[in-house]
């Protein structure tokens, strides 16, 4: 995971405005005023938000996760005015002014925290309940209350569903499902709940067989796997003294099945061609057969996902409804695609409560 020099942060939110870029709003879209700020007045500034629901982000312009959300962010800044609070940390001022030349945020407004003695962001955070930031983006949702009630991957987080359940217009929750209706449900959908590698044989998962068996259908995947942190450009094991101590260059599926026409990044959103998905050592000495490619929504789907970041890997658990899509590449290579289906909110509910969990008999977590 990338380290960033907490030389200065930058956060997006309305304040007084005091120009770090020369005159306010020179050289930007639209004329993109900059503001600064102690840590403290963020914290500050937070606070007296309680009595409504706030999604502080904490982003950076180098991310690329975070330019890919940075649409969403603000078509819910401009469905929910004020709801949005959004901090950077770019250490680089100048990567920083060549991204808003490019981006226009409105009507969200970039400020930079000014650096004082004593403060950081996350000591001024923690005084609000709110943990640690180590990746990129964060978001962290606030209740009425001022209460942290969750926090996590920015990119994978509803901030739009959570933004539009105003407490006070909320219908009271639905009676719980019966036993019958239960039992109903769970046998609506074919479950998968055990680990999914890519970069590591599926040797005793069953997985191709699974996904062979349920193509065409919607199932329910209770699973988690883990990946690399994207690299940085150009990096290669002659540069590697640059990076995180990691073991990417070697693992055998990075080797010999990732491929040069796949790009490095591997966020799940996007998947490109998709993931290797090596059957076994043979499979994976001959290149891997099969790829595996996710495609999630925002909004619609009910799905329950959790990212953990350590040095070098990110590991990921999801419970969500995909439908199974299976094609041949022209390279002779099988694409599984799994993309996410919206299904009733009482059946979300029964399968996250009630349904498979996932197994971790065999499992290792590569964070330990």
């Amino acid at each position: 995971m990338r380290k960033c020099l907490r030389t200065f942060i930058i956060i997006v939110f309305a304040v007084l405005p005091v120009s770090v870029f020369g005159t306010a709003g020179a050289a930007y879209a639209k004329e993109q005023t900059v503001y600064h700020v102690p840590p403290k007045s963020i914290a500050a500034y937070i606070a007296k938000q309680k009595g409504r629901k706030i999604a502080v982000l904490v982003w950076a312009s180098w991310c690329p996760a975070c330019r890919n959300n940075m649409d969403k962010y603000i078509s819910y800044e401009k469905k929910f005015p004020g709801s949005m609070i959004m901090i950077s940390v770019d250490s680089d001022l100048e990567q920083l002014k060549n991204y808003l030349n490019r981006k226009n945020l409105e009507p969200l407004k970039v400020i930079v925290v000014k650096k004082t003695a004593g403060q950081d962001l996350n000591s001024a955070l923690k005084k609000l309940g709110i943990s640690p930031v180590r990746s990129y983006p964060t978001a962290i949702l606030l209740n009425e209350n001022s209460v942290v009630v969750r926090q996590g991957s920015g990119s994978s987080m509803d901030i739009g569903f959570f933004l539009r359940q105003q407490a006070r217009f909320r219908p009271p929750p639905p009676p719980e499902p019966t036993q019958e209706e239960k039992e109903a449900a769970l046998k609506k959908y074919g479950s998968f709940t055990k680990p999914l590698y890519i970069l590591a044989p599926n040797t005793d998962n069953g997985l191709h067989d699974f996904l062979d068996q349920h193509t065409g259908e919607t199932v329910f995947f209770n699973s988690l796997l883990w990946r690399y942190h994207p690299t940085p450009k150009g990096a290669s094991i002659a540069n590697r003294d640059q990076m995180p101590p990691t073991d990417r260059f070697e693992n055998p599926v990075f080797q010999r099945c990732w491929g040069k026409e796949y790009p490095e990044d591997g966020y799940l959103e996007k998947g490109y061609l998709g993931f290797p998905l090596p059957r076994d050592e043979k499979d994976i000495e001959n290149g891997c057969s099969a790829r595996i490619k996710f495609e999630f929504i925002y909004g619609e789907g009910h799905a329950n996902t959790t990212r953990y970041s350590g040095m070098d890997k990110l590991e990921v658990s999801f419970g969500i409804f995909f439908k199974i899509q299976k094609e041949i590449l022209p390279d002779q290579k099988t694409l599984y695609t799994l993309k996410e289906m919206p299904v009733s909110p009482k059946e979300a509910e029964i399968y996250l409560k009630h349904g498979p969990k996932v197994d971790l008999s065999t499992y290792h977590s590569v964070l330990e």
